[in-house]
């Protein structure tokens, strides 16, 4: 039943152009700035949580309310001058939030609000809690050389960092090959590769939907070796900046008194330690190493049978190209589950808006589309309200799938929380939920289907937006999905069965 309620929140307007995005960006950073020189020239007598904390938290929620979906562009845009610009804003974001966790004199008016032992709500105290251990971790604890020394390698690692990411999303190569090396991947995904310019051969991309039915159903096991070399060769680009990354972040753990950088990062983790996540692994595969042995063997032997059969030779080995192949044939055979026949049973156009209606049920939800000037025509805005909605206050927020794959779109399938959920002086401030996928698109003839693994993220995605949406919390930082990150997928982990 449709909505008749118009959302007391409009939807994010998506009309930016490569300078407004950096212009909202820096007039967004100088609101803020502007808001922790005030909290930073309060006297100790006037610094308590509603003068420093609270407006310090908004400011936050606002900065990325405003600022995300800026950054968000480079991901989705077929602009390349449009997500040039963002990236360049999320260098300016990221610079910013260096910056900002280096001020000393915001970190004292935080320790003298705190000094005030006011009585607070649960919620109020893990706020307080946070933004103390971000200026222990930031190492504002640390003599100030030592302080402008980190701030230097922290503003480095950050560009290195979006920079990594940028090539990610530019990666646009292929890998090409005969319909006779193709043979034994379904006609349906041959069909969907562009010929190879100037040549009768396939030109295969690094797409979730191309590659992948290559490395399950390629008969050629010389195929599924060169494609498997492209594939994880792809982003060859990035190595320097993955070994610097790594020496940048050893030196900053280093200055903060850790004994490495997964020290630092886990204690923010529900594990705490790099060591109890080496014990947890360690136990892991101690467990599991008989199973996968025996797994291994298994599928070792339908190699060797289907070498025979095929006459290729067998040397005995088991590569990691091997291994979807023959866990596909193991699947067939031992279950008579075929995974191509499967996906006839998940077209797109019917999986979709099936699996959109099973939340909405389970979670008594309702998804209202809403048409809108998106960053893409095939995009989907959805206003998100309580079912049966009776008034404004039953509106939960927005949703945006943006679900096939296009050249210098993010290339797997994610949830960006393009706008927290938070409580400030007028009253609620909704979340916006981004998922992004490449699922399949049809061919001449064809319906575009889905296989079953692609069902399952899709299950799995959603709960992500849903975490997001129906999350309520009065500060922002604490909204959604902005939990510990060795929590944040438990819930879509549950929500896939």
């Amino acid at each position: 039943m449709a909505v008749d309620i118009q959302p007391p929140q409009a939807p994010i307007s998506w009309d930016h152009t490569p300078d407004n995005v950096l212009s909202k960006t820096k007039e967004a950073i100088a609101t803020s700035r502007t808001l922790q020189d005030k909290v930073a020239a309060l006297s100790e007598a006037d610094c308590n949580f509603g003068s420093v904390f609270l407006p310090l938290a908004l400011s936050e929620a606002h900065l990325d309310a405003t600022t995300e979906p800026l950054s968000f562009y480079q991901n989705v845009s077929t602009d390349e001058k449009l997500r040039d610009a963002s990236t360049e804003a999320e260098k300016l974001v990221r610079e910013f939030g260096i910056e900002s966790s280096m001020r000393v004199d915001v970190y004292n008016a935080l320790l003298n609000a705190q000094k005030k032992g006011e009585k607070l709500t649960d919620e109020e105290q893990r706020l307080v809690d946070k933004m103390i251990l971000d200026g222990k971790r930031a190492g504002l604890a640390l003599p100030e050389d030592k302080r402008t020394e980190l701030m230097k390698l922290k503003k480095e690692l950050s560009v290195v960092c979006t920079d990594f990411g940028r090539n990610f999303n530019e990666e646009k190569g292929t890998v090409i090959f005969t319909r006779e090396e193709l043979k034994g991947v379904p006609e349906d995904v041959i069909n969907g590769y562009t010929a190879a310019e100037g040549s009768d051969k396939f030109a295969v991309t690094f797409k979730t939907p191309d590659i992948f039915p290559l490395f399950k159903y390629a008969q050629n096991p010389k195929t599924r070796e060169r494609a498997h070399v492209a594939f994880e060769n792809r982003l060859e680009i990035n190595i320097p900046l993955l070994t610097r990354a790594i020496e940048l972040r050893r030196q900053c753990a280093a200055i903060l008194g850790y004994k490495n950088w997964a020290d630092y990062v886990e204690e923010e983790k529900m594990i705490k330690t790099s060591k109890a996540v080496i014990d947890f692994l360690d136990d892991l595969e101690e467990k599991l190493r008989p199973v996968g042995t025996k797994d291994r063997d298994t599928l070792l032997k339908l190699k060797e049978k289907e070498h025979t059969k095929l006459g290729l030779a067998y040397d005995g080995e088991f590569y990691i190209w091997d291994y979807r192949y023959y866990d596909r044939l193991f699947v067939e055979e031992s279950l008579s589950l075929d995974d191509a026949l499967v996906k006839e049973y998940f077209p797109v156009d019917v999986v979709v808006p099936t699996i959109l209606e099973i939340y909405q049920d389970l979670l008594g939800v309702e998804f209202q589309e809403v048409k809108g000037n998106l960053w893409h025509p095939e995009v989907q805005q959805f206003a998100v309200w309580n079912a049966n909605a009776k008034s404004k206050d039953d509106f939960l927020g927005w949703a945006y799938l943006d679900l096939f794959p296009r050249e210098s779109k993010y290339s797997h399938a994610a949830v960006w929380p393009l706008q927290p959920g938070f409580d400030d002086e007028n009253g609620r401030y909704y979340p916006t939920a981004a998922m992004v996928a490449n699922l399949a698109k049809p061919t001449p003839g064809r319906p575009a289907l889905m296989r079953h693994d692609d069902v399952v993220t899709f299950f799995h995605e959603m709960g992500h937006v849903f975490h997001g949406l129906l999350s309520r919390t009065r500060f922002g930082r604490f909204h959604g999905t902005s939990v510990a990150r060795d929590f944040v997928e438990a819930p879509s982990q549950m929500l896939e069965n």
